[in-house]
């Protein structure tokens, strides 16, 4: 069993194999220098899961409003494109 940390500022596609990742690559940047193959290695294979995680996320949050009234759906767009709705000040 591993202890991960869930913190509430995480983003909601963070899991707990992209930290643990994480912490490999900045374990191999501090021990090896930013020029390693092994940084580079890490780097990459965080950049790129991340990526996939945010389009796997974004792509069920919009899958499950297409069934959704209009208002909803532009609402939870506005919501997730960081956009303020004016009406609600």
């Amino acid at each position: 069993m591993k202890k991960v940390r869930k913190c509430n500022l995480d983003k909601p596609w963070m899991t707990d194999k992209i930290k643990t990742w994480i912490r490999k690559r900045q374990s191999c940047l501090a021990k090896y220098g930013k020029d390693s193959s092994s940084f580079k290695y890490w780097r990459n294979k965080v950049a790129c899961s991340i990526k996939e995680c945010k389009q796997l996320y974004y792509k069920s949050r919009v899958s499950d409003l297409k069934t959704t009234n209009a208002n909803k759906w532009w609402k939870e767009i506005k919501n997730l494109s960081g956009m303020t709705d004016k009406n609600n000040h």
